[in-house]
């Protein structure tokens, strides 16, 4: 079984792909195959991490895909132990495709008064 974490947020900067990496860093490392999608097809900033770990032989090796829908994300799921769809700076009906298909949403903050409204 594969489990599906969703990263969202209404707005960029808070951490989704942050945490991202460092979840699928530590599932991998824990002998667990896992995958980050990143769905900001314009940042792209988990496959541009990704391509300089991989350019630095930085290990474990990671599998980071960019993708420009949740539907083509998911089809790759069933190879992973996790998925770890890393969506848009923003609420869109992406973030609602991310949270319906999700066994985990993390909706992270930043630490400002603004962004906890």
């Amino acid at each position: 079984m594969t489990y599906i974490i969703g990263m969202v947020s209404q707005k960029g900067g808070v951490g989704k792909s942050t945490l991202a990496r460092m979840m699928a860093r530590e599932f991998v490392s824990g002998g667990m195959s896992a995958k980050i999608a990143d769905l900001d097809t314009q940042q792209q900033t988990c496959t541009n991490w990704a391509g300089r770990r991989a350019e630095n032989g930085v290990m474990p090796e990671l599998q980071v895909q960019s993708f420009a829908t949740v539907k083509t994300a998911l089809e790759d799921a069933a190879r992973f132990d996790a998925l770890i769809l890393d969506g848009k700076p923003n609420a869109s009906d992406q973030t609602l495709e991310i949270a319906q298909a999700a066994d985990l949403v993390v909706i992270p903050s930043g630490q400002t008064v603004d962004d906890l409204h």
